[in-house]
């Protein structure tokens, strides 16, 4: 059986980088990605875990904005939430990421990507 996603999107806010309690790296962000059918606009947006090296990755060159390819495996779990209901959610988890475009330079000094341009990209 094949457990995997491929998604094209935007990062709807820039990463931040987190780490658990044993020190393992973690990012969560979003992405939205639009479709268009005939002369219907739609985003949908999905939930994001990246872990180690791919969380790394992440937090250090994702901006808002910023384009990337997910390939990723679809999972769904369960919590209860603070009213003690059970709750469902479905996420993927992140296996590899790549950087396909920069946004837009806007003015805001986080869309100002000249610096880490000329970076070598770790893959």
């Amino acid at each position: 059986m094949i457990n995997k996603a491929i998604i094209e999107g935007r990062l709807t806010a820039t990463p931040e980088p987190k780490r658990t309690e044993s020190g393992k790296s973690v990012c969560l962000f979003r992405v939205a990605v639009d479709d268009s059918f005939k002369d219907t606009k739609k985003a949908y947006f999905f939930d994001i875990v990246a872990w180690e090296k791919t969380a790394d990755f992440v937090s250090k060159y994702g901006r808002k904005g910023a384009r990337l390819m997910i390939e990723a495996k679809p999972t769904q779990r369960q919590f209860t939430d603070k009213s003690g209901n059970t709750r469902s959610v479905v996420e993927f988890v992140a296996q590899n990421v790549s950087l396909i475009d920069w946004p837009e330079k806007s003015g805001d000094p986080l869309d100002d990507f000249d610096e880490i341009k000329n970076e070598p990209l770790p893959f």
